[in-house]
């Protein structure tokens, strides 16, 4: 079986590309990095190490790697002759890729029955975000051909991906936890394989949002609280008892949307928190805050995962006082070198706190201004974050 996989970052190989691997696909990734483009076809595979002291180093084989910019033709000859096509390019990065997707997926569905398209980002249904790219450079008789053949499969993910330099080769450093959740009723009716170890669920929206919402939540705040004290890693910041309590309390106060909106179990939820809170902890980690914390604007979005769990917990009467410290944390994230982060307080210098926050954020101006009050009392002194009732 052939894999076409989008991206050989560090999702795409510590993980999707392992899960593959898993399964006796061989696999081709598409990318625009050369250096590592060259490395992957010299070595026809890579190494993958662990964040942990009793799992061997493993060496992921069958690949190939093809530049999406400079080898067009290849990239879409590769797409023609795939049985899957999987992505993990960056939520912001989909519509780059829909263009040459369109064309692969336009060649593939000419030569077989149907194809499965699953983006692995870290987004709400990224699987259906990416149809619609596709389909706005389509023209009505392209989207017809793909409605009939193509089956785009939202996704849920969730593995702690890094990698580092090791002799000039660019190494995958993984966590050994990994979840790979997909949406059973969007895969193509007679799809010829099964991908052993991952989990195929009938309602993914509980899964995406319980990622959305603990892992990609408590990962943020430790970033946008941990920064306001100067700290440089996430790893650092959790050792700050404070700041781990606190974050803990926002995870505790996101779990009452699950037991009262899908009827989880309290017990399950605080396990789950619980794992989440060890494995950002991992002492083999040092996620830099800049890295965390990087494009802000996009992270306090409604749909993403500081604003949407204080708006859906205040859409079912629950209490978010947590969570709108941590979003006014992130408010005042600084970094000179994110772009997005300079952007953010220039936009706040300009316009102020309620203002800014309900153009980036689209809360209610009450919510806004709840917000606004934390910013103010949390930069005059940031130790107030910790006070109950504050």
């Amino acid at each position: 079986m052939k894999a076409v996989h989008f991206g050989a970052g560090n999702i795409g190989r510590g993980f999707i590309g392992e899960v593959l691997n898993k399964n006796q696909f061989s696999i081709t990734y598409l990318d625009t990095n050369a250096e590592l483009i060259e490395q992957l076809n010299h070595d026809q595979g890579y190494e993958i190490q662990y964040l942990a002291d009793d799992i061997p180093k493993k060496w992921i084989d069958q690949v190939k790697a093809i530049n999406s910019l400079t080898q067009t033709n290849q990239a879409i000859e590769a797409l023609a002759e795939a049985d899957l096509i999987t992505t993990s390019v960056g939520a912001n990065n989909l519509n780059k890729i829909a263009a040459v997707l369109k064309a692969g997926l336009l060649a593939n569905v000419t030569k077989r029955k149907n194809i499965n398209v699953l983006a692995n980002e870290n987004m709400i249904n990224a699987s259906s975000t990416l149809k619609k790219a596709v389909y706005q450079i389509s023209n009505q008789t392209e989207q017809a051909i793909l409605d009939q053949k193509v089956y785009f499969v939202d996704t849920a993910i969730d593995r702690q991906s890094l990698s580092k330099n090791q002799a000039g080769k660019m190494i995958a450093v993984v966590e050994p936890y990994y979840e790979w959740v997909i949406s059973k009723t969007q895969l193509a009716p007679d799809t010829p394989f099964e991908l052993k170890t991952a989990t195929f669920v009938d309602k993914l929206a509980p899964f995406i949002e319980r990622k959305l919402f603990i892992v990609n939540a408590s990962h943020a705040a430790f970033a946008y609280v941990g920064a306001l004290f100067g700290y440089q890693t996430v790893q650092a910041a959790i050792q700050n008892p404070n700041i781990y309590h606190l974050v803990q309390a926002f995870l505790n106060e996101n779990s009452r949307y699950f037991t009262q909106q899908y009827h989880q179990s309290v017990k399950e939820l605080s396990l789950f928190i619980e794992q989440t809170l060890t494995r950002h902890s991992n002492p083999r980690l040092a996620d830099p805050i800049t890295r965390v914390g990087r494009s802000p604007i996009r992270k306090l979005g409604k749909t993403d995962r500081l604003v949407s769990p204080v708006l859906k917990l205040a859409a079912l009467g629950l209490e978010n006082e947590v969570g709108k410290k941590i979003i006014a944390c992130a408010y005042l994230y600084r970094d000179e070198k994110d772009e997005e982060a300079l952007n953010l307080q220039k936009q706040i210098q300009q316009s102020g706190y309620e203002v800014t926050i309900q153009a980036i954020s689209e809360v209610s101006a009450s919510l806004a201004t709840d917000i606004a009050t934390n910013c103010r009392m949390i930069q005059i002194d940031p130790e107030k974050v910790f006070e109950e009732g504050a």
